[in-house]
């Protein structure tokens, strides 16, 4: 379904809700200019919102989760015969049958007179009030003592926006003139009378939870591409761990155009801050490899089936050997040839990983606080929350 098509029908229900709410008064309530009908068009009005009678739970529904909604009512979720959605008021802020429950589509929604009227100006969002999308969120009130939301307004420059009495600022969302603010359900009566009140373009939305769509956002960061291009995770994995400070710090990552096969290789000369720098497509061989460099006190070693084949070690600050410059040669060039056995396609392999860690030449560098961008100067997930 269309989201136009939605939106249409959307209008349909609350102008049925607010037809149903024109005769009651809600007790201190905040005026609100009433707004045009909304365009329902053709568009058939859903049977359930002639009414909220019939989705009021009855003394034989089993209720469920309770919530405090922005305009300060306290109302229920429940289960009504044969599995049906039923709601109830709990603590109304005004005359209790001012709270009208409604079924639009599979979302049982709690809404008063005002709220309706504003929702259906575009000023509120109706998810508010979604009782089912809350509960599905765990935004009730024994999972959160605060509401989630998200304001906007049409104030420009340096003019502060409103952060109504019971709510506290979490986020400052400058792109849209806009911020995340918590309101306290203790308050929210306070804070729903300052933000229907506001005259300066405030829409309200509720922060709710978002779920990512795989088929959409996959193929919108050109993953595929990625994949069919061999970046699919499989390959080599690179650790680089601090090593002067015992301060714990892993950076991981994954390292391309090595062409391991199996095992794993390790290094203490890594540019410029000398940590231990671990690449390996087995977890075990590249533990190996890291704990023989703690014992040995730093050099260069090479792991397989989980064990140590071969090393070379660099006792004077793990970058220098002590033993003839002839036999460090052909000790390196010994273990560039096992390498090469182990599918290693770098020519100066070891060369090659004293550089991956140094963080100020382009573009994309490890280290052990994490994978670095240095055109941006920033670090950089790895991947995607």
């Amino acid at each position: 379904m269309s989201s136009s098509v939605r939106r249409r029908r959307w209008l349909a229900a609350v102008a049925g809700v607010v037809a149903a709410l024109s005769s009651v008064v809600i007790a201190g309530g905040p005026s609100v200019s009433a707004a045009p009908p909304p365009p329902v068009g053709s568009t058939p009005r859903p049977a359930s919102t002639s009414g909220s009678d019939g989705l009021r739970c009855g003394p034989d529904a089993k209720l469920g989760p309770q919530f405090t909604l922005l305009t300060g009512d306290v109302v229920r979720l429940g289960t009504a015969a044969g599995g049906r959605q039923c709601g109830s008021v709990v603590h109304p802020t005004g005359p209790t049958d001012s709270v009208r429950f409604t079924l639009m589509g599979s979302d049982l929604y709690a809404l008063t007179g005002p709220a309706v009227q504003l929702v259906a100006q575009g000023r509120i969002d109706q998810h508010l009030f979604d009782l089912t999308r809350l509960a599905a969120d765990h935004y009730d009130d024994a999972h959160s003592t605060t509401l989630p939301v998200i304001t906007t307004e049409d104030t420009h420059g340096t003019a502060a926006l409103t952060v109504p009495r019971g709510a506290k600022r979490t986020t400052r969302l400058d792109a849209i003139h806009g911020q995340a603010i918590a309101v306290a359900k203790s308050q929210a009566r306070q804070a729903w009378t300052d933000l229907s009140a506001a005259t300066s373009g405030l829409k309200v939305w509720l922060d709710d939870k978002v779920k990512a769509s795989l088929d959409v956002s996959v193929p919108a960061i050109g993953a595929p591409a990625g994949w069919a291009a061999g970046y699919d995770g499989k390959g080599v994995k690179i650790a680089v761990l601090e090593r002067h400070h015992a301060s714990g710090r892993i950076g991981l990552g994954f390292a391309t155009n090595v062409g391991l096969k199996r095992g794993a290789f390790a290094s203490t000369v890594a540019h410029d801050a000398h940590n231990v720098v671990v690449l390996g497509v087995d977890d075990a061989d590249m533990a190996a490899c890291a704990g023989r460099l703690a014992e040995i006190g730093g050099g260069i070693v090479i792991a397989d089936g989980g064990r140590v084949i071969d090393e070379l070690p660099l006792p004077i600050a793990g970058l220098m050997s002590d033993q003839p410059l002839a036999y460090v040669h052909e000790k390196l060039s010994s273990m560039e040839r096992r390498l090469a056995g182990m599918g290693v396609s770098l020519a100066a392999p070891f060369m090659s990983v004293s550089f991956l860690a140094l963080s100020v030449i382009p573009e994309l560098k490890i280290t052990d606080r994490g994978l670095v961008d240095v055109n941006r100067f920033e670090l950089v997930p790895l991947g995607l929350d």
